[in-house]
C-alpha cells in the first residue's frame, strides 16, 4: 500500500488545468459567493496565469451548465 501512495502521490502535488475548472459545478447547498470563491481558489493555482476575459467566460460557462439541472 505505502509503495502504491509513494507511485501517484505526484497525482495530489499537480497544479489543476482549465479542464478542471470546466468541470466545476456550483454544489446544490453552496451560495453563489461560495462557489465563486471555490472556482478562483482553483483558477490561481493554473500554472499557466489565466486571463481575466478567460476567466470570466469560463466561470459563467461553469454557472450556465448549473442552470440546466
Amino acid at each position: 500500500m505505502d509503495a502504491f501512495i509513494r507511485q501517484y502521490q505526484y497525482n495530489s502535488n499537480m497544479a489543476p488545468e482549465r479542464m478542471q475548472l470546466q468541470n466545476l459545478s456550483m454544489r446544490d447547498n453552496e451560495s453563489f459567493k461560495e462557489y465563486a470563491q471555490r472556482w478562483r481558489d482553483l483558477a490561481a493555482q493554473v500554472v499557466s496565469p489565466m486571463e481575466k476575459r478567460e476567466m470570466i467566460t469560463m466561470i459563467m460557462d461553469t454557472l450556465l451548465e448549473f442552470m440546466k439541472r
